[in-house]
């Protein structure tokens, strides 16, 4: 394979925020001074207003670098990420302009309805919010990407579609499946060090979150149980990789 010939340019989409603090704001335009990197939308900052950023920094970037793009990446800020392995792995993706390239994809992924304060209650989402027991298929949030001409598809499409405030079940599962073009293309690569192996899947999806809250565990060890055997079976009679799709 040949070296890429390409350059990954990176920009920070923030919000506002409550009150003005004359040391943020000051060190927010010394950044934007020195590395003109930063897009702030006038929306408040915070988990659940991550649909708007990403949507708005999609259509920033069509309507103000679209000549000049490839790929729109929408990648956590607190990723460790391998930018050779990345733009490595960039050449092997077909010219599609309707492909969504995804680290890992989540199937017939249950949502989480958990009212109470504990560590997966961020992802929790009221029945009168999303009635359905199973999410559309979607990509997993810590990175993701898109030709400029689907980015910019998205944040249309999300002018007519309620919004759900999970950012990546929204953008990738409910506005994908409305973009009935859309095909989401896996690549299970090593564009991060988050391991894959059966074990750690195991340990990162369902206890490392429950550690904190036993009971939880206690309730939920009988079906994560039987759920992680089936698909570890699954995997070994037909060498797929349902485990890592699934999960």
């Amino acid at each position: 394979m040949e070296p890429y010939k390409t350059q990954l340019n990176f920009f920070f989409v923030i919000g506002t925020f409550e009150e003005e603090d004359e040391k943020l704001v000051e060190a927010i335009n010394s950044e934007y001074a020195q590395g003109k990197d930063i897009l702030q939308i006038s929306i408040k900052d915070g988990y659940r207003h991550l649909i708007y950023k990403v949507l708005a920094a999609f259509q920033w970037l069509y309507e103000n670098r679209s000549p000049k793009l490839e790929w729109m990446v929408s990648m956590d800020d607190d990723l460790h990420f391998d930018v050779e392995e990345f733009l490595n792995s960039s050449l092997t993706w077909n010219e599609d302009p309707n492909s969504l390239i995804c680290n890992r994809v989540y199937r017939n992924f249950p949502p989480i309805r958990d009212p109470k304060e504990s560590l997966s209650s961020k992802w929790s989402i009221p029945v009168n919010e999303w009635p359905i027991d199973r999410y559309p298929d979607f990509c997993l949030g810590w990175i993701y990407a898109v030709k400029p001409t689907l980015g910019l598809q998205f944040a249309l499409a999300s002018r007519s579609t309620p919004i759900i405030s999970i950012d990546d079940m929204y953008i990738t599962g409910i506005i994908r499946e409305r973009l009935h073009h859309v095909k989401i293309k896996p690549m299970v690569e090593g564009w991060t060090n988050y391991l894959n192996c059966p074990a750690m899947i195991l340990f990162r999806i369902y206890l490392l979150p429950t550690l904190a809250y036993p009971r939880e565990l206690d309730e939920a060890w009988p079906w994560i149980q039987l759920r992680f055997f089936a698909c570890q079976i699954i995997e070994f009679f037909t060498t797929s990789s349902y485990c890592q799709n699934l999960f």
